[in-house]
């Protein structure tokens, strides 16, 4: 993972967090190569984005606050 910074590309999270919504911005890969001409995902890091998404699902979705 990477530390919390400002980047250069756009998301819809700052309008979410506006209305009062927690965000969180994430994704496999590298943003260095997202959006560009030959953009690729290593299929390495598909298991542990799938493993945090369901964590993240569990505790959000399923678990009683």
């Amino acid at each position: 993972g990477h530390t919390a910074a400002a980047v250069a590309f756009g998301t819809e999270a700052p309008y979410l967090q506006r209305l009062g919504c927690e965000t969180l911005v994430l994704g496999p890969g590298d943003i260095a190569c997202a959006h560009q001409p030959g953009e690729y995902l290593e299929m390495s890091r598909l298991d542990p984005t799938v493993r945090l998404l369901r964590q993240l699902i569990e505790h959000y979705c399923l678990t009683p606050q």
